[in-house]
Parts: structure tokens; sequence; C-alpha cells
């Protein structure tokens, strides 16, 4: 019996120790504990975090991160290195840290030629530092398809972090992973989102990953999330903001992209991604901010490139570009180097790289030289389209080039260079800076064309000079406007100018051109005086017509109460366009228009009802109210603003309190959002028995409750305003800031290990029992 007991012991103590065992690997951030190796010449460090420093004979090694543990016994300078495995996946994440040693390629996932998986399932992460060149640096995987389908892809951020001044300049560095496919296996060294950064001198940087795949190949080196780059201080020739895709299956996309930089040079610059074949395009935004450059002397591009039947389209683009210069001049003794910005991207022959939504160009304190575009540039039947563009200069000015010892000031366009007309709406702001050309079209044949959509044009500030303009539907000032030459959007097509600080007798536009005509110009809200002599022609204010106010009238049909509007400012219901008509004489007036509902919908009633639930109220009429806006006599419906609107709706006769007893109304408003039914309780705002006064903020289906009981009374006063269907706590604690008090559910304990080491124990409570029970028997 003894013998058993100490058998079920010695049992006991292995299951423990084996869950025990279970429980810790469970816990293990990796799949399996694999020390680094070296292979060759390269070196795999399995998820282990690991440094790469001199030692005291000046060699560099393999060291944990702590920098006191040696990992490996030889020398390592020059080698590739992984912060992944080869072939075998990580469950967890990579860091490699470089001090002041100078390495060949560098990866922060893993290395797959198809044999196996080499995934990280969370961060890799590159880091040089020191004072010394980074050679080619990836933020991820690499994923060679040569003996199956490939995949080292990083579930989290892969990242390439160079922070170290180089001795010479850096080489190649990318925030994504590669991935190369030669037949028909799929290589995939894709990313969860990817960060790249550079300091000082660089070849390139590119923020995705890279696709190569060749004949039936597939490669993807997608970015899922957003690329994030950022450049310190560089002197560099080339950067991309998005992933490069060789190959009709080759795949490097990505979610969105960030570009922040801070000076000094910078030759090439493309904030989308490049597709030679294959797809790289952005699926949102595109932000770019570049600030104290020295020297823009190349092309700056916000959008992607693509040939060959290649797609980089992206969603939109932000460009900043603030207290930088281009070109500088003294870089090149021999000539004068023009830079160019584009808004959008550039796509050849059959190959697609447009902007689907708005692009902005914002150019702040800049000396600036060349060419300006909103859009992009397209050869033949390729695609370089925008939705619409705004570019805005606030205090630029013109570049002194000492070769043509004169001031250069850039020419303007608000679209691209492309065959397809671009982009369909258009506006250009200058304050205070200096152009030499600003067109409210797009360029063919390096001719200015006006475009389909509205074109606008906005000058302010006594500093600005503007040496010629046209194709603009409108142009806004705030002072004299002068300019030596200007071309109409079409023949017979009078430019509107919008002068609301100017008055009658001042002079709006003077224009220095032989051929200027009288009906270049109208002016909006009034009518313009035209002189022409043999140097200028000029356009006076001779008459301004004061803007039509318009009114909010009411229409009552029968049998519904009289419904009068307190606050009748209309301002609130205009659009800028309506504005813009009303100054051009357009009618606009805003009718309330109110009826009587015999029937309700049932799911006004539902609504209704609900809101109602247990507070004693009672429904006495249900109203219909709209707000219609007429515009020369087209009406259209106006359902909600953002700002709000007092009614004062007459108590209908029948409602009305017998003598002696007091009835407190409130009103139960039903509208439709999104597809769905909102009901919202407004009190009476006014002390009137006959009246009730409501402030909203849209119309539709009112019900007019009321109630005798003087303690509802009191709950409805103190009440606020609810939907219904919602907790009255929770939608407090959204509107103060504070923290919902509701039970927390535990969702993100993991049961698993407790539930094992349960079964453990009892297991073991048994074998114990078992024998001390026998005993006591």
């Amino acid at each position: 019996m003894k013998k058993l007991r100490k058998i079920g012991l010695l049992t006991t103590a292995i299951v423990l120790a084996a869950a025990l065992s279970a429980m810790t690997a469970w816990a293990d951030t990796r799949t399996q504990e694999t020390a680094v190796i070296k292979e060759g010449n390269n070196i795999y460090a399995n998820g282990v975090p690991i440094l790469i420093k001199k030692d005291s004979d000046n060699k560099a090694y393999v060291y944990d991160q702590a920098g006191t543990g040696k990992l490996l016994p030889d020398e390592v300078t020059g080698l590739t290195v992984y912060g992944g495995g080869k072939n075998v996946p990580v469950n967890g994440d990579t860091s490699i840290i470089v001090d002041n040693v100078k390495m060949g390629y560098i990866y922060g996932g893993g290395y797959s030629d198809g044999s196996g998986s080499a995934d990280v399932s969370g961060d890799s992460t590159v880091l040089i530092k020191g004072n010394v060149d980074a050679a080619t640096i990836y933020g991820g995987g690499r994923a060679d398809a040569a003996k199956g389908n490939a995949s080292a892809n990083v579930g989290g951020t892969a990242s390439a972090k160079i922070i170290a001044d180089p001795t010479g300049n850096h080489g190649n560095i990318y925030g994504g992973g590669y991935a190369t496919a030669n037949s028909t296996y799929r290589a995939s060294a894709t990313a969860g989102a990817s960060y790249a950064q550079t300091k000082g001198r660089t070849y390139s940087l590119r923020g995705g990953g890279m696709a190569y795949a060749k004949e039936e190949g597939n490669a993807q080196a997608d970015i899922q999330g957003s690329i994030a780059v950022q450049l310190d201080a560089v002197d560099i020739r080339e950067v991309y903001g998005g992933g490069y895709a060789s190959g009709i299956n080759a795949s490097a996309k990505a979610g969105s992209v960030k570009v922040m930089g801070s000076g000094n040079e910078m030759m090439i610059f493309r904030a989308g991604g490049d597709a030679d074949k294959g797809k790289a395009d952005v699926a949102g935004a595109i932000q770019i901010e570049l600030k104290n450059f020295s020297n823009l002397y190349g092309y700056t591009c916000g959008g992607g490139s693509a040939r060959n039947g290649g797609s980089a389209n992206a969603g939109s683009v932000n460009m900043v570009i603030q207290d930088s210069v281009t070109p500088v001049e003294e870089q090149f003794t021999d000539y004068w180097v023009c830079a160019a910005f584009y808004g959008g991207g550039d796509a050849e022959a059959g190959s697609q790289a447009d902007i689907l939504g708005k692009v902005t160009m914002n150019f702040e304190g800049d000396t600036l030289g060349g060419s300006i575009l909103g859009g992009g540039e397209a050869t033949g039947d390729g695609s370089a389209s925008i939705d619409s563009s705004e570019i805005l200069f606030t205090g630029c000015k013109g570049f002194y080039v000492d070769q043509l010892d004169q001031t250069a000031c850039p020419s303007v366009v608000s679209g691209g260079e492309t065959e397809a007309v671009s982009p369909a709406k258009s506006a250009i702001t200058v304050a205070d800076s200096q152009i030499e050309e600003v067109w409210g079209g797009y360029m063919k044949e390096n001719q200015p064309i006006a475009i389909e959509g509205t074109a606008a044009l906005t000058v302010t500030g006594d500093k600005t000079k503007i040496g010629e303009a046209g194709l603009f539907d409108t142009i806004q000032l705030d002072r004299t406007f002068s300019l030596e030459n200007f071309q109409p959007k079409k023949p017979g097509m009078a430019t509107k100018l919008k002068a609301a600080d100017l008055k009658t007798g001042d002079t709006v536009i003077r224009c220095g051109s032989a051929d200027a005509e009288a009906g270049w110009f109208a002016l909006q809200g009034g009518k313009l005086a035209f002189e022409k002599t043999e140097n200028q022609a000029v356009w006076k204010i001779a008459e301004v017509t004061p803007a039509q106010t318009p009114q909010i009238n009411t229409e009552i049909s029968q049998g519904a109460p009289t419904v009068t509007v307190k606050d009748d400012d209309v301002q609130k219901f205009l659009t800028e366009e309506d504005k813009e008509d009303l100054a051009n004489g357009s009618t606009i007036r805003f009718l309330v228009q109110v009826d009587k509902v015999e029937k309700p919908a049932q799911a006004v009633l539902q609504e209704v009802n609900q809101q109602l639930q247990d507070t004693g109220k009672k429904v006495g009429a249900y109203l219909d109210i709209n707000l219609v806006k007429e515009k020369n006599g087209v009406k259209s419906s106006i359902s909600e603003w953002n700002d709000s609107m007092d009614l004062v709706i007459a108590i209908p006769q029948e409602l009305w309190p017998r003598e002696g007893e007091k009835r407190i109304f409130s009103i139960i408003h039903v509208h439709e959002k999104d597809g769905q039914l909102i009901t919202t309780e407004l009190p009476d705002m006014d002390d009137n028995d006959r009246t009730i006064t409501a402030r909203i903020k849209g119309m539709s289906t009112f019900a007019l409750a009321y109630t005798d009981d003087q303690s509802s009374v009191a709950e409805t006063a103190a009440k606020p305003e609810t939907e219904s269907g919602k907790d009255v706590n929770t939608a407090a604690a959204k509107e103060t800031g504070q923290p919902d008090r509701s039970a927390a559910t535990g969702d993100d304990f993991d049961f698993w290990p407790l539930i094992l080491l349960a079964a453990v124990s009892g297991a073991a409570v048994l074998l114990i029992w078992g024998p001390l029970r026998k005993k006591r028997n």
C-alpha cells in the first residue's frame, strides 16, 4: 500500500510538473525557444533580441541586448542578419540593434525559401545607431518562393530606424519586406504597418515593401495599414513613400502614407507607390510635411508612379512645404535647375496614377522657382487625374538667379499635365506671395487649357504680385489686383469678381494687356465701369447691388395648429453657393410647412409609445413640420442643420386644460437618421399655457404630449433630453466624459491555464485521496 501511495505521489508530481511546464510554454511568446545561429554568411536571431557591437578587439560580435552576453563566438562584420528564423516562425517580436558596426543586408523579419513559414506574429525592428553607414535595411522579412509558397510576413509593425550619422552615406532603406516569385509559387512578405527613418546623407528610402513577380509567380509586399516615414536633416537622392511592385502579379499596396521631413536636400520625392506592371496603390490618404529644406531641386510628387500597365492610385493628397528653398543655385555652377511640384502622380501609357479624392498643396514662407501643378503627369493614354485641387501660397517669394540676373517666380496650374481634363474643381489662393503665372486649368502641349468644372482664384495681401492669370470662373479680391495679362476661361465668358471689401469708385482690376476687353470681368452683386488707355485697362466698381435677405414664412394646412418661427436667422440655412446666387440676383425663400397627421405610421407610433412608457403622458396630436428652401421656384427639403431654430406651436383648443387644472406639454420628435428612427423628447421652454416653444435642429414628425399629473410635471422638468432605447446613466457618462460604471465582462482574461491547473490538481487529489481512504477504512 505504501508503495502504491509512493507511486501515486510520484505520478502526481510528474503530472504537476508537466502542467507547469505546459503553462510556461503557453505563456512563452515564441513558437519555440531557439538560439541565435550562424549559417554560412547569414545570421538568424529566431526572435532573440540581439545587439551587434564591437568588442575590445575592435571586431563585431552578436550580443544579447543588454550587451553583456556574447551569443555567437565568431566575428560577424558584413554578414546578412535576420531578426526571425529560417523557414521557422516566431510568435512574438524581433529586435536587431547595430551599434557603430557596418553590416551587409539586415531584415527585421525572417527568411523563407518556401520550405516553411518564417512569419513574425508581432513587431520587427531594426535600429542602426552610432557613427556608421547603413547598407541595405528592410524592416520586414524576406520571402523567396524557390521551393514552394514562401511566407515571411510581419503581423505588427515593421520598422527600419536609421539614427546613425553616416561617415559617407547610407544605402537603401525599406520600411517593409522583400518578396520574389519566379514560377507558379507565391511569395509573401507583408506587414501590418511600417516605419522607415533615416538621417544625413542617404541614397534612397522607401516606406513600403518590395515585390518582384516574374513569369507566373505571385509576390506580395503589402502594408496592410499605415506607412510612416521620418527624414532627419537628410541629403537624400530618392524618397518613395509607398511600396514597389514589379510584375503583373506583384503587389506592394498600402493603407495610407505619412511622410515627415526636416532639411536639408532632396532630389526626387514621390509619396505614393511605384508600379511596373503591378499594383502599388494607396487606399487612403497621403500626408506630406516637408520643412526647412535648403534645396528641393528635383521632382516633388504627392502621388505615385506607374508604367507598363501598372497601378499606383491613391485616395487623397495633403502636401505642406514650409520654409524651404527650391532650387539652390550655388550647387550648379554652370546651369540653373528648375524644380517641379506635382500634387498628383505620373503615369505612362496604359497605366494609372490617379488621385481619387482631393489634392491640397500648402506652401508657407518658401522661396520658389519652377513649376507647381495641382494634378499629375500622364503620357499617351495613361491616367494621372485628380478629383479636385486646392493650392495655397502664404508669404512665398521668388528665387534670384545670378545667370539670369532676375528673380524667377513659379508658374502655377490647378490641374496637371495630361491628355484628360483634370481636375473637376480647383481653387488657388495667393496671399502675400509672388507668382509668375497662375492658371485655373491644366497643361496640354505646354499650353494652359480650361477645365469643365469650376476654377476659383483668391488674391489677398499687399505683397502679392502675379504676372499673368486666367481660366478662372471667379476671382476674390480684398484690394486692387494688378497683372500684366489675363486670359478668359472661354471666349465671351466673363470672370466674376468678388470684392466685398471694395466700394463704389474703387479700381478692382488693372491690366497691362493691349487686348483687354470690357467683357473679361463682371462684378458679383454690382456693375463695373471699364476704362482703357494705350498702356493699360482698368475695371472700377460703378454700382453695388444690395443682396436680398431671404425670409422664413409658414404654410399651415387645414386643421393644423399655427406654427411661427421665433429665430428667423436664415444665414444658417444658406450654403456658399446660395450666397453667391443671391448676390447674382437669385430669389430664395424658406417655408415652414405644417400638416396635421391623422394616421401616423406604425413605426412612429411604436417609437412615441416607447418614449412615453411609464410616464403617464398622453399624445394629443401628431404634426408633420418641414423646412423647405425655394430657390428660383425650385423647392428642396432641409431635414437637418447644425444650428438650432426655435418653433412656437399653438396648442389646439381641444387640448386646452379645464379651468383650474394645469397641463404640462412636451414635444416628441421622431426623425430618421442613417436609416434609423431617432426619438427625442423636447420640453416646453415658455410659460404660456396656450403655446409650446421648442428648440429643434431638424424637421419631420412631432407628437404633442401632455400630462395632468403634478409629480410627472416635476419629473419631466428634471429629465434630460434622451433618445429612446438608451440608458440614461450611460448617456450621461458619455456627455460628461466620466467612465461607464457597467459591470466588466472580463473578456480579456484567459481561463484555459486555470482550467488546466484545476484539472491536474483534481487528478492529484484523487491519486492521493484513494490510498488514504483505503488505509483509513
